[in-house]
């Protein structure tokens, strides 16, 4: 599959928040797991949902377009069906952390109607052309030519 036009910025914020969450939660799951059962259910969930997308994606097509001065690129995606449709939990998970951020029970901060617009679009993007849809770009979402599923 293929996700068109994603800018460049926008995904480095959302690994750069990802992985803030991500060790956060791992700190809750190794130093209070008896407090918060939870946590290490979602640290581990997240710690294979960040493997997946990581396999999937292939840092070196971020990392050529970044060192090349684009603001934007095309990622060519290689990702199981079955792990695709895991991907809209995801992002119900992102949107729980951010109650929690909000709440001030986390320490991370609560992302941005940007990059929650973002991330909702890029992760949906594998569940859409799983299910057989063609490729929507980011400039659709950004001209509000599209509309979002959640």
């Amino acid at each position: 599959m293929t996700i068109l036009d994603v800018p460049l910025a926008l995904y480095v914020g959302f690994q750069q928040h990802f992985r803030e969450l991500r060790r956060e939660v791992r700190l809750l799951a190794l130093a209070h797991q008896s407090d918060y059962p939870l946590a290490k259910s979602l640290s581990d969930l997240f710690t294979s949902l960040d493997r997946q997308l990581r396999e999937g994606v292939g840092v070196e097509q971020i990392d050529d377009a970044l060192s090349q001065g684009m603001e934007s690129t095309d990622l060519v995606v290689h990702m199981p069906r079955a792990t695709a449709s895991t991907l809209m939990r995801f992002v119900e998970l992102l949107d729980l952390a951010d109650e929690f951020c909000r709440e001030e029970r986390l320490l991370s901060l609560a992302r941005t109607p940007e990059q929650r617009r973002f991330q909702v679009w890029f992760l949906g993007e594998f569940v859409r052309q799983a299910n057989g849809e063609p490729a929507r770009s980011w400039l659709l979402q950004t001209n509000g030519h599209a509309n979002l599923t959640t």
